[in-house]
């Protein structure tokens, strides 16, 4: 019998998650190579090492511990700045730090298998937060290992790879002979300072192109460039790439991959058109000259946000005639409890243990029906979400649904699921560290109502809304929390009406207003972020809700990758697109009422909407979905014999 010249073989199956990894089952079959660009490539998923944004002083270092171990030559290592205070955002203005007419900046130096240290210059207005990521790769596509470089010198580095320049990614370190400085990035670009510039420090990279990168140490680097080692990774596929564009001084560029969920990298280069430096990293972070007038070199990158950024180039600068943006995004989430049981009545401390600042996370919760006692059906939903009260007549008591988180810190979260509740039997929790939102009103006292301006235009359709509560008076605060969210309203012992929690409503593209209600003591502040955000992986139509409606995703994927944002439209001019009564509210008035809406029964399809019998204000709802790797998705593995 003649064998089959093509025959498929079913041989096992490739185990995909955020949190475990697969081992190959034995076989006589040879093994494919591994590709190159494997999980964990730079500037690509997950991160092995992240700090999380952390305040940093001026004129002072601190120390991150990353304790990964292993050996340093395969660590990438990226340091973002942010600007809490001004105008810059997130940001890479004096990245490696500027010894100009100010000393400006940031730079990282002395990488141990332990440590690195961050080092924020004496003058720096720009950078009082940052964020360490690290990366360990084992294999690039080039390394050029540790080489010296004279002072004044360009050496050339022949990786000869082949393809489209275009599709590199360079990273560049130095390597001191000062101890203290030890692996660094001290001065990266280059810097220039003293009178006119007079004297030069730092390294950079330069002309790149298909067969060979050049290192340059200027000529008075004291000692953080003894030695360089140039790595190449082949990226072709970047989430964002903004193609070489022409820059005078400053070029806005809109990315849109948004959203609290994705988690952003940025890679920028150089082109010089006329000057000899090809495509390059001359002058990166910016450099400022001393002198009359005052001369600045080189470009950066600021105002990172969920859709946009923000490029600008020195005045007096010959190396960045045009410029490209490259951005990978990650929709892993830094924590993820996966489902934890929560009896009723039960509470439960999450470790997530994320450090860095809260105010940066963004958080989502769900909750799973699973007691299957003929009560309920709502499986994977936001039932009663924040928690919701109602007085029982018949029993003089009070009847207490949903689940609340409270005490967001930067090590854990507190989860409280109330006595009575039914469709909360396990509940899971996913944090990310989000990309900076397009608008965010900060921590807002508020009495009553508090309207905000945000002017981000556009169209609301696009917008994600987070609002978050802080309890930071009285005897025992709360601290960030979703208590009552949405608001909660009900009789106290049948007799004294009650209103607790907030919400957000009448969402314009200028404009969005908060309400407290009245005995809400766990709000103190509150805070609006917004994420112009038109990329999603399903979004519904707005469509009216008589009791349920089902949405057809069709994603056809596993709900725990899923993240699921529903908005309200209401007819009535005071709530416009809102999140009023959101997750539902009961109140008795001579017999139970029952507003609001809440999604439940996510499958890998569909999902529901489910509005009370007696609501007024969901005359439309609104669903979209974001597909991250927090599932387990099993995919054959197919050999051709």
């Amino acid at each position: 019998m003649h064998r089959n010249r093509l025959s498929w073989i079913l041989v096992g199956a490739l185990l995909i998650t955020g949190l475990s990894g697969w081992s190959a089952p034995a076989q006589s079959h040879p093994q494919p190579a591994a590709p190159t660009l494997a999980a964990g490539t730079p500037l690509h998923g997950t991160a092995a090492y992240d700090s999380g944004w952390t305040a940093i002083a001026a004129n002072s270092s601190q120390a991150f511990y990353h304790n990964l171990g292993g050996d340093t030559d395969d660590y990438v290592v990226d340091v973002q700045l942010w600007d809490r205070a001004g105008d810059a955002g997130v940001h890479h203005w004096g990245y490696g730090s500027d010894f100009g007419s100010l000393m400006l900046g940031v730079y990282w130096q002395d990488l141990t298998d332990s440590r690195i240290t961050i080092v924020r210059v004496i003058q720096d207005l720009h950078a009082s937060a940052v964020r360490v990521r690290i990366w360990v790769v084992p294999q690039a596509d080039y390394d050029s290992d540790w080489k010296p470089l004279t002072v004044g010198q360009d050496r050339t580095f022949s990786h000869n790879l082949g393809g489209d320049p275009d599709d590199y990614v360079v990273d560049m370190r130095f390597r001191s002979n000062n101890p203290a400085q030890g692996v660094n990035q001290l001065r990266y670009g280059g810097d220039r300072w003293g009178t006119d510039g007079a004297d030069e420090e730092g390294a950079f990279w330069h002309s790149l192109t298909a067969t060979s990168i050049k290192a340059h140490r200027n000529a008075d680097d004291v000692s953080a460039a003894a030695e360089v080692r140039i790595r190449i990774w082949r990226r072709p596929s970047p989430d964002y790439d903004s193609d070489w564009q022409p820059i005078a001084d400053e070029i806005a560029l809109r990315h849109w991959l948004g959203g609290p969920w994705n988690d952003l990298v940025v890679d920028l280069q150089f082109k010089d058109t006329n000057d000899g430096y090809g495509v390059n990293q001359f002058g990166y972070g910016g450099d400022i000259v001393s002198g009359l007038p005052v001369k600045v070199y080189g470009a950066y990158w600021l105002n990172l946000t969920g859709s946009r950024i923000t490029v600008r180039r020195g005045d007096a600068d010959v190396a960045a005639d045009q410029v490209r943006v490259r951005i990978w995004a990650s929709r892993a989430p830094r924590y993820d409890s996966g489902w934890t049981a929560l009896g009723q009545g039960g509470f439960q401390t999450l470790t997530h243990g994320l450090e860095g600042l809260p105010d940066t996370y963004a958080l989502d919760v769900q909750f799973k029906d699973t007691a299957a006692d003929g009560s309920s059906s709502a499986g994977v939903n936001q039932r009663y979400y924040g928690g919701d009260t109602w007085y029982d007549h018949g029993s003089a008591q009070h009847v207490n649904y949903g689940v609340w988180w409270h005490h967001l810190t930067d090590e854990s979260l507190f989860l409280y699921r109330f006595g009575n509740d039914i469709g909360a039997d396990e509940v899971r929790v996913r944090l990310w560290v989000a990309p900076m939102p397009d608008y965010d009103s900060g921590w807002q006292s508020i009495a009553g109502s508090l309207t905000l301006d945000h002017y981000l235009g556009g169209n609301t359709d696009d917008y994600v809304v987070d609002l978050q509560f802080l309890d930071d008076t009285g005897a025992a605060p709360q601290g960030m929390n979703h208590g009552r969210y949405g608001g909660d309203t009900y009789v106290e012992n049948g007799a004294t009406p009650r209103g607790l929690g907030a919400y957000w409503h009448d969402l314009t593209p200028s404009s969005i207003t908060v309400a407290r209600l009245v005995d809400a003591s766990l709000v103190d502040k509150v805070r609006v972020r917004i994420w112009v955000n038109p990329s999603f992986d399903y979004a519904s139509a707005w469509s009216s809700v008589g009791t349920v409606r089902t949405y057809n995703h069709n994603l056809g994927l596993c709900t725990d990758g899923m993240v699921v944002d529903m908005q309200f439209q209401s007819d009535s001019t005071t709530y416009g697109t809102h999140q009023y009564n959101y997750g539902g509210n009961s109140i008795y008035y001579g017999q139970l009422y029952q507003y609001g809406a809440h999604w439940q029964a996510l499958t890998g399809n569909a999902v529901e909407v489910y509005r009370r019998a007696d609501d007024n204000e969901v005359d439309r709802a609104r669903v979209r979905i974001w597909m991250t790797p927090g599932c387990r998705v099993f995919l054959p593995l197919v050999l051709r014999s």
